[in-house]
């Protein structure tokens, strides 16, 4: 994939590294307007591409499930294909691993729609806040008070800079650009056809299922390393007991992420949500008070803090590679 014939003798893994940071930087720097974006206009395709393939929800669920299948791998593979036969003709093939993940790499927009949702908590302009949040969330937002936008808000940061950046950056180094591209046009099915959606549920299993293995390891790597230098030791053992019971009762993986920014920010997250009129009884996770609008600021910090954590593995574990080269 990498072709390196004509550059210095490096590991291969020190050029995706550095790929990867130009494409990080990038991102920071030069973020798509959604309305421009290919992965917005790819969210289109597959919503109209729901309504066709899936028209009656009360179908039996084997059928629906067979369904959800086929569009997952009529939405995707084509694509990939695509691209698949095009890299080997491409004389720089690092530069299609950059434009790859440039395009993958989409959680500065969320950030920019959160930094909104506080500003207009901050002015007490509640409905203006729940309209910014709506953007960003699948939720029913038209009830929330101001302590519930500020926790779908949190939840929303987390949740995009985990599937969105740091899973991205994770699958980029060890199975790279294709598999990159895959798992994010994976998580664009999993949002438009979202099994907590009445429509959607039985549709809507194998492609959540996938998703939701896929990301396993690198959200908790994310999660654990959100603790890292911020809690105490017994959160660490705390979270695995309580990830088992979370996962057994609820089979909800972004759980990690919301014990670990609750037990950094000491805030309260989780709790009930709406889906229309269906409601999902989460627990409340956190014996901690209730977030408030300057806490959006602070997740984002500790996020950025984060990423730091991983930059620095990644970039020591490239020199490792380097020198034992």
């Amino acid at each position: 994939m990498l072709d390196t014939a004509t550059l210095p003798e490096f590991p291969a893994y020190s050029y995706q590294v550095l790929v990867l940071a130009l494409a990080a930087v990038t991102a920071r720097v030069l973020p798509i307007s959604v309305k421009y974006h290919p992965i917005f206009f790819f969210a289109l395709v597959t919503y109209k591409l729901g309504e066709k393939i899936n028209p009656d929800p009360k179908r039996n669920s084997s059928q629906l499930a067979i369904s959800g299948f086929m569009g997952l791998i009529s939405a995707v593979l084509p694509l990939l294909a695509i691209i698949w036969f095009f890299i080997p003709l491409v004389e720089f093939p690092l530069f299609v691993d950059w434009l790859i993940l440039w395009l993958c790499l989409t959680d500065q927009t969320n950030w920019k729609a959160q930094l909104k949702v506080k500003q207009a908590l901050d002015k007490q302009q509640k409905l203006l806040a729940r309209d910014r949040l709506s953007d960003t969330v699948l939720r029913d937002v038209s009830k929330l008070s101001p302590m519930g936008i500020t926790k779908a808000s949190i939840e929303s940061m987390l949740l995009h800079s985990a599937y969105q950046y740091f899973a991205i950056l994770f699958w980029y180094l060890l199975l790279g650009p294709l598999f990159v591209l895959f798992y994010r046009l994976l998580a664009v099915l999993q949002q438009s056809w979202n099994i907590k959606l009445p429509a959607f549920k039985h549709f809507s299993k194998s492609i959540n299922f996938l998703f939701t293995l896929i990301s396993y390891l690198p959200v908790r790597l994310f999660a654990w390393s959100i603790l890292l230098f911020r809690a105490p030791v017994k959160s660490f053992f705390k979270m695995g007991k309580t990830l088992r019971q979370f996962d057994k009762q609820y089979r909800c993986g972004s759980f990690c992420l919301f014990y670990a920014m609750s037990h950094s920010l000491k805030r309260q997250l989780a709790g009930p949500v709406f889906y229309g009129e269906h409601k999902i009884n989460r627990p409340r996770i956190g014996d901690f008070p209730p977030p408030e609008a300057a806490d959006i600021q602070h997740c984002r910090r500790i996020i950025k803090e984060t990423a730091m954590i991983w930059w620095i593995v990644i970039v020591i574990s490239s020199v490792v590679i380097m020198i034992s080269g």
